[in-house]
């Protein structure tokens, strides 16, 4: 903590030399109250109760936060004027604070302005996996799994996220993702399983070990992996049809006890797992290479059908299923 002399001089020199303004709003994006200089940023007309994000357009998909704190640099408001953002939560709330920063945008504007595309994209492809999810998880899956269950996980990795994001663009790559999740979802459904986290490079699924329709769970499984795999290999980004733009995918899955549980997140309840074999599944995908699926020795012990098609590798089973393109 400051001294009280110094946090005043902080303030005090704040206010004097860039115009702050702050918005409260609900959860559901309605203003509860304002101050400052928001004639500065074009927002002197925005009304209690109204929803802000008609008017303050450059929070459009930031709202509500998916996360404690958010800071957006140089961001062009509506009056034209830049300013820095910053986003908290606070309990049923969120606050935005604007803190003009036209002075520096000169200088730093090419570097910002791809920083500020990045943090924009991930805020919305946060909300976006948020509603994907919103079908699967909490008590639904809860009520599904139980509170410790032998289950199989299995997760499928893109493996040149970053390194298209790095070359197309964060916003491409992203939007390449999103498409590919939309198509890819359904399919995994389809055959009983369970999505239980997605994240930027993830889709984490899981299987009732007892409710294979015909055959063993292990062979249930790995015929979902292979189809999964080459369902999504066969795609592009962005509806390139190039082969260096295809998706680069591998698959781990593991089958043993894994402890499930609901999470209170600001009151919001999100399902989730942990365990040793979680750790398993993770450090195994992270080994498995483009075009591989990689399982431990418990699905293997239990496959018929395709237990020829895995070689023995450091402890684990590995099928290269497509030669990783060049």
């Amino acid at each position: 903590m400051f001294p009280p002399i110094v946090s005043d001089y902080i303030l005090d020199r704040t206010l004097n030399q860039r115009a702050v303004a702050y918005l409260k709003l609900s959860r559901e994006g309605a203003l509860l109250e304002s101050g400052g200089l928001l004639l500065a940023y074009g927002l002197d007309n925005l009304k209690i109760g109204s929803p802000v994000s008609k008017v303050a357009v450059f929070l459009e998909g930031l709202l509500p936060l998916q996360r404690d704190t958010l800071l957006l640099p140089n961001v062009q408001t509506n009056s034209g004027v830049v300013a820095d953002l910053h986003l908290f939560r606070q309990e049923n709330s969120d606050w935005v604070i604007l803190m003009e920063a036209t002075r520096h945008v000169l200088e730093k504007a090419p570097i910002q302005q791809q920083s500020n595309e990045y943090a924009l994209v991930r805020e919305q492809q946060a909300r976006y996996f948020e509603q994907q999810l919103g079908r699967d998880t909490g008590e639904d899956l809860q009520n599904r799994f139980g509170e410790n269950s032998d289950l199989v996980l299995m997760i499928i990795r893109i493996n040149n996220l970053s390194s298209y994001a790095a070359s197309k663009g964060t916003s491409a790559a992203f939007a390449g993702y999103s498409q590919l999740l939309e198509e890819t979802l359904p399919e995994i459904r389809s055959r009983n399983g369970s999505i239980e986290k997605i994240s930027e490079h993830t889709m984490r699924i899981l299987f009732d070990a007892g409710e294979a329709k015909h055959g063993t769970i292990a062979d249930h499984v790995i015929d979902t992996a292979q189809h999964l795999h080459g369902f999504i290999a066969d795609r592009c980004f962005g509806g390139s049809t190039l082969t260096r733009d295809r998706f680069e995918v591998s698959i781990s899955v593991v089958a043993g006890p894994i402890e499930t549980g609901v999470i209170n997140i600001c009151q919001r309840k999100m399902f989730g797992i942990m365990g040793e074999k979680v750790d398993e599944a993770t450090a195994l995908s992270q080994q498995a290479d483009s075009g591989e699926i990689v399982i431990d020795e418990t699905i293997f012990a239990g496959l018929k059908r395709f237990a020829s098609k895995f070689q023995k590798q450091d402890g684990h089973f590995c099928w290269v299923v497509q030669k990783k393109h060049q």
